[in-house]
């Protein structure tokens, strides 16, 4: 049971698509200003992808195709693949205050059994961990807590599936 990002390249950095812009104009000799002009948007549009604070729309890549001579599917990949590479380290932000909940799980067991893959980077661990179980992110709360609490208030073994298999994890103290 692998995770379905496995075989995705997940570059460590991506350029921010106003750089290839910058660079596209200076190659074709075009100032920003000529740019805002031919394609009718307002210069501080333009100066905004430049500067990675505004988004280049379907429509603006539409326009940059007539204008540049690149394919609006180009700017529109440059701009979705910058968008989703900012996610994903949005998400790192996110998830490092829950790294102490993979301590619930015989991680290394599961590898074994070929159920996940292991990582040396804690994070992307915590990732393959919640994408073998099918949520997208650990139980709110104390993320050294056990997601499931018995009637008594005290934890007993959690229990998570994933399809019909069952996963029991014991705390260690």
């Amino acid at each position: 049971m692998s995770s379905p990002s496995r075989n995705q390249y997940l570059p460590d950095f991506v350029t921010p698509p106003g750089d290839t812009l910058l660079e596209t104009l200076e190659a074709l000799g075009m100032s920003q200003a000529e740019l805002a002009e031919r394609t009718g948007r307002p210069t501080k549009t333009i100066s905004e992808i430049i500067n990675a604070k505004t988004a280049i729309t379907t429509e603006t890549a539409l326009q940059f195709e007539k204008v540049l001579g690149v394919p609006a599917r180009f700017w529109t990949n440059l701009e979705r693949d910058y968008q989703e590479w900012q996610a994903r380290q949005e998400e790192r932000k996110t998830l490092e205050p829950h790294l102490a909940w993979m301590d619930q799980f015989p991680v290394k067991d599961m590898a074994n059994l070929g159920w996940i893959e292991l990582f040396e980077d804690p994070i992307q661990q915590l990732i393959e961990l919640l994408s073998f179980f099918g949520i997208a992110s650990p139980p709110i709360g104390n993320p050294s807590m056990p997601a499931v609490m018995s009637l008594t208030g005290n934890p007993p073994p959690l229990l998570l599936t994933r399809g019909g298999l069952c996963l029991a994890a014991q705390r260690r103290d």
